[in-house]
């Protein structure tokens, strides 16, 4: 058995190994991570959608760019798959299972009738109403989106949409620049930027898959750097062991591990002063940022990450955590 799963292991290994493979898998993987553990409320079954969607988008960027499509031709396939994705994750247009196969057998069941023309009805019919009824609902919610007032909330169907086709991009991005360039580091950019501004404004689990994938990046870009090297050794016929990877691996990892970890626990310097003359010019225009944003995306509550003072300036010093902040009617 154990033999049978190595020879498994051997033929499906990609060209790049194992060990780069899983390095840009946990790498991408990071991302929704970091936007999933930054959510307030529950993921429900949007955590699976989210990871599917890194999955599906890193397997056809690792497809394409093993292919001689151009990255114009690329860039234009991934952004209109990564829009139908998007949609369909976030307006749950793709069935159950067990509804596809009612209809599946169903649907074969009524092909294999139609000869004896036998009086049914229509194949499929359960399928269509379904998809209509979710295709409906989410014209509604598009239609709805950012027109909350008398009390109710914004329905945050945008940013759903946003955050859904961002894993999408960055992933894609990631992957080619990866497999296709050889610049895994500049493909990372845009996935650390995201998961960087959802640790910056959220803390806690974010924060960690931040300086996961700045570790997964760091140790990728030195072994595509090794790996260019190894392949104009093999042109020039030098010789080389066949264990380097490793052995590199295993010098890179302490330092590696030493250089974010600092980075993780540097304490960050705040200038009050640049601080106070900053907010004082831009409170406004923030706020009336906020306000347009949230009639999209739902509630912000930037104002401790941004550092933002929101006590009055007439208040006093002493603790005032345990007061009541609204009207007397409480």
């Amino acid at each position: 058995m154990a033999e049978l799963l190595v020879r498994l292991l051997a033929r499906v290994q990609p060209r790049e190994g194992w060990g780069q493979f899983l390095l840009t898998l946990t790498a991408v993987l990071c991302l929704p991570a970091a936007l999933l553990s930054a959510q307030e409320a529950p993921a429900g079954g949007r955590g699976a959608g989210l990871v599917a969607v890194a999955l599906l988008s890193l397997a056809l960027a690792a497809r394409l760019a093993r292919s001689r499509t151009t990255w114009g031709a690329a860039a234009l396939a991934g952004i209109l798959l990564g829009a139908a994705v998007t949609v369909i994750v976030v307006g749950r247009l793709l069935p159950p299972a067990g509804l596809l196969w009612r209809e599946g057998v169903g649907l074969i069941a009524w092909l294999r009738d139609l000869p004896q023309r036998v009086e049914q009805g229509p194949p499929l019919a359960e399928l269509q109403a379904t998809l209509g009824q979710q295709v409906e609902i989410l014209v509604t919610r598009l239609q709805s989106s950012g027109q909350a007032g008398s009390g109710l909330a914004a329905d945050p169907i945008l940013g759903e949409l946003i955050v859904v086709f961002l894993v999408w991009s960055c992933t894609f991005f990631a992957v080619w620049q990866a497999y296709r360039r050889q610049r895994p580091l500049v493909g990372l950019l845009p996935a650390a930027a995201v998961a960087g501004v959802a640790a910056f404004f959220r803390g806690g689990l974010p924060v960690f898959y931040f300086f996961s994938l700045a570790f997964c990046g760091l140790w990728l870009a030195a072994l595509h750097r090794l790996g260019r090297e190894q392949e104009g050794w093999d042109e020039s016929g030098a010789d080389y062991p066949d264990s380097l990877r490793v052995e590199m691996s295993m010098v890179l990892l302490p330092w590696l591990m030493v250089i974010v970890l600092l980075a993780a626990v540097w304490p960050v310097v705040r200038l009050r002063p640049v601080r106070d003359a900053f907010w004082q010019r831009m409170d406004e225009p923030w706020s009336r940022l906020e306000t347009a944003a949230e009639r999209y995306v739902g509630p912000i509550d930037a104002d401790r990450a941004l550092g933002r003072d929101t006590r009055s300036r007439d208040a006093g010093e002493l603790p005032r955590s345990h007061l009541l902040g609204s009207g007397p009617e409480l």
